[in-house]
């Protein structure tokens, strides 16, 4: 096995597709690739570039496989170095923390801007017993720098040996406090005790030579007819052929392209982010809202395909397409807003639902039978607000876990609650009952497991006196569940998060902003709601709503946590 390392973000895909098929073009050995990425300036690989890459590598050798490791945790830390704010972004820096990944001995690390020419292998085999690094002269660096300057953009490592000595921790130190012309490299330079130098072959920056197994189309120094410099890669074609007169791997890079271009084409569906929303024309103001804080943070790689699913059986009217589109005229390219009606689908709910229930809070658990083209679906209640791009949740790996879901913090901060989902609902401690407010679907084992058709039977069962759609989830699965960070449902109670730390706000049960002043979190909703034409009407329910109503509230309170606890007790008398 070959193990190589990559890092970077996903705007040098194109490289990254190109260096890895010239490697596999020359070696037949099975190759590990661990790819080094994360959400910084830009966006970094996600789930499907990688599971491209990995069909590309098992193609040659069904024992190869391509690994990602997210070091987005590291973003303030990275952000803190004097050169991010140059030229230089942070992206340069991330092979830097590989100490700290879960990471072979020895591995080879390559720069997306290098093809292969030659069979790797050799390379590879090179003893590190006792060096930290296996490297090549910089080209231009010998002769400005230092006759010892080394290129970092190809380097063989000793993972070892480098915590040991601290090699990276060191050279990432003085990344982040002293600006520099080559700041990654150079800090590698200043640092590296422990280093083997290998023939120019194994990293050729200036030409390709007889022998050459690596080719670097690193930034290079032309002198005539005037001092300039050179900084074309592989995916210039055209300037590969004319400035550098290289044609040695058209092939390759032609190949690429075209498995690029299939991919995207492919790709563009699995890009899009489903999100749905179900309410009723009542609501329309707090959708409205809610919408408009999901479109101020998303990004322009990505669709968004967005769903408000309504039906003429609620006391509400209708919610229309023609709503919508007066709410939001103008939408980007990559956004659609679609209406959709499902009365005609949710018969078997009219029996099985108590008559104090909307029968809308149960409209989510049709979604992926009624929309199969997609495996996996957002769905958000309309009381909250966005504060990051939910293409981020919609993009953590779930596996084949139900969905992906965050602690009730309602439930977990109240003992009456904390009984009821022990005793009643079935959970085993007061840390796995979670809030179906914000979920992340795995509708493509929802369509396996029917269970629509589960819950309904539930309902029929099951009296539960507080929420029995969420309550049914988290009876069936429990233990199949992936809990995401507590700030994809982040409720206005508790220890304040961090404003880095918010990505959606729900605002559940009574703690509305639009009802109750000097309400944790109050200002994300109102930087939102100032938007929509819907502003004065919020405030007018909140200066409107008075403290016999808020009163009221409480009690009622008081009495679902009474019932709770009832319930909870009959279960232990049972």
């Amino acid at each position: 096995m070959i193990n190589l390392m990559y890092a970077g973000g996903a705007k040098l895909f194109s490289g990254l597709v190109m260096s890895i098929k010239s490697i596999l073009k020359h070696c037949n050995q099975p190759l590990c690739i661990y790819v080094i990425t994360g959400e910084f300036s830009e966006k970094g690989y996600d789930a499907g570039q990688i599971d491209f890459l990995n069909k590309i590598v098992k193609s040659t050798n069904p024992q190869s496989q391509v690994i990602k490791l997210d070091v987005t945790k590291y973003k303030d830390e990275l952000y803190k170095s004097v050169n991010a704010k140059t030229k230089y972004t942070v992206y340069s820096f991330l092979r830097l923390l590989a100490d700290r990944l879960e990471l072979p001995s020895k591995i080879l690390y390559l720069d997306v801007d290098t093809m292969a020419c030659a069979d790797i292998t050799e390379l590879y085999n090179t003893d590190m017993s006792n060096y930290e690094i296996a490297v090549v002269k910089d080209y231009f660096g010998k002769m400005f720098l230092g006759p010892k300057y080394f290129n970092s953009g190809v380097m063989l490592l000793n993972m070892d040996k480098i915590k040991e000595t601290g090699l990276f921790k060191n050279a990432l130190s003085l990344c982040m406090r002293k600006k520099m012309l080559f700041p990654d490299q150079t800090a590698l330079n200043r640092y590296a005790k422990y280093k083997k130098y290998l023939p120019t072959r194994y990293n050729s920056q200036k030409k390709l030579y007889k022998d050459t197994v690596i080719r670097h189309f690193c930034k290079t120094i032309k002198f005539l007819p005037y001092f300039h410099t050179l900084n074309i890669k592989p995916w210039n074609t055209d300037l590969l052929h004319s400035k550098y007169k290289c044609f040695e791997f058209d092939d390759v890079i032609e190949e690429s392209k075209k498995a690029i271009k299939e991919f995207e084409g492919d790709y563009k569906m699995s890009k899009t982010i489903p999100v749905f929303f179900t309410t009723d024309k009542g609501r329309l103001p707090l959708l409205t809202v809610a919408i408009q804080s999901l479109l101020s943070h998303i990004n322009t790689t990505d669709n968004y395909k967005i769903y408000v699913l309504s039906s003429s059986l609620t006391k509400e009217e209708l919610i229309t397409q023609k709503d919508i589109d007066a709410e939001f005229p103008t939408l980007n390219n990559n956004v659609e807003i679609k209406v959709v009606d499902i009365s005609n689908y949710i018969d078997g709910l009219k029996d099985a639902v108590c008559g104090h229930y909307s029968i809308a809070m149960f409209y989510r658990l049709f979604i992926p039978k009624l929309f199969p083209q997609y495996n996996k679906v957002v769905y958000l209640d309309c009381d909250i607000i966005l504060n990051d791009d939910i293409a981020k949740m919609y993009n953590v790996d779930i596996k084949n876990n139900y969905a992906g879901v965050v602690l009730d913090q309602i439930v977990i901060n109240n003992p009456e609650f904390i009984k009821y989902v022990i005793n009643f609902v079935g959970c085993d401690n007061d840390k796995q009952y979670f809030n179906t407010g914000v979920l992340l679907i795995n509708s493509q084992r929802w369509r396996e497991e029917d269970l629509n058709k589960k819950l309904i039977d539930f309902i029929k069962s099951n009296k539960s006196p507080i929420a029995p759609d969420q309550d049914f989830l988290n009876n069936y699965c429990k233990g199949q569940v992936t809990y995401l960070e507590d700030g994809w449902d982040e409720m206005p109670l508790g220890k304040k998060l961090e404003d880095k730390d918010i990505h959606i706000l729900h605002f559940n049960l009574f703690l509305k902003p639009w009802l109750y002043k000097d309400l944790m979190y109050q200002e994300y909703f109102w930087k939102h709601a100032k938007n929509t034409k819907y502003y004065n009407y919020f405030l007018d329910l909140l200066n409107s709503y008075t403290d016999k109503q808020r009163e009221e509230d409480k009690q009622k309170m008081r009495f679902l946590l009474n019932i709770a606890l009832e319930f909870a007790n009959k279960k232990d008398k049972q």
